[in-house]
């Protein structure tokens, strides 16, 4: 679809406004060839990015067996993706994941914010990004999206070798954008970290309010690219 807008309106899209669009504005040939989804869920984001880029190779992480059932049923259709049954973090171990009635709020980070009524525990393997790519021979990252429930900077830090040799072009958290928020990583935190490994910021993407209908900016999913990257060679 987005191959069928022509790049004299592609380029007038607002920065920020679809990630889709924003890609290809900055090269129209760009195609990722490997995506990373931590705390892929049940398939959304690997669904929705297979209909752009059809050809890329989707390595999805998800520690809840049951999550980890449902993800592989929704996307037993495609071909192209390899599934970790595992967390991403900060070192190898085991931990307990807190579970909820929506899997989309499972968490290592429990917070006051949290609904009082949870499904319990379940013990979980965590390994580090670093250690993957090493045992998997996977050499670059070319997007690393990370949905995890205040878990994030924990990933980033097991990819502290990848950071530092660059070989991870855009990165996708999901922020914290005001005090109130205790579930989510500030969206400071990630500037202060990310920074010195040479990663700036290339857009703010799915902002939403508060859900209990206070009008402040509640969390976001900002986009960092690296700022080695060359944009004219951004079609791995």
């Amino acid at each position: 679809m987005y191959n069928m807008v022509p790049y004299s309106i592609l380029r007038h899209v607002p920065q920020g406004f679809d990630l889709f669009y924003d890609l290809k504005k900055l090269n129209p040939q760009y195609y990722p060839s490997v995506v990373f989804d931590v705390g892929a869920n049940i398939g959304q984001t690997v669904t929705k990015w297979n209909k752009f880029f059809p050809k890329t190779s989707y390595h999805c992480f998800e520690p809840v067996q049951g999550t980890m059932q449902q993800l592989q049923k929704n996307t037993s259709g495609l071909r192209n993706v390899t599934y970790h049954h595992c967390a991403l973090g900060a070192a190898t171990k085991t931990e307990e994941i807190t579970l909820f009635q929506d899997s989309r709020m499972n968490t290592l980070h429990e917070s006051k914010g949290d609904p009082t009524v949870n499904h319990g525990k379940e013990t979980i393997q965590i390994k580090t990004a670093d250690t993957v790519c090493e045992q998997a021979g996977i050499n670059h990252i070319d997007f690393l999206k990370i949905d995890t429930e205040g878990f994030d900077i924990e990933v980033l830090k097991g990819a502290q070798t990848l950071l530092k040799e660059k070989r991870i072009t855009f990165i996708q958290v999901e922020a914290g954008m005001n005090p109130y928020n205790e579930r989510h990583v500030p969206f400071h935190e990630f500037i202060d970290f990310l920074h010195p490994y040479g990663y700036i910021l290339f857009g703010i993407y799915g902002q939403h309010l508060e859900w209990n209908g206070e009008k402040r900016l509640r969390m976001s999913n900002p986009v960092f690219i690296s700022a080695g990257s060359d944009f004219k060679k951004l079609n791995s």
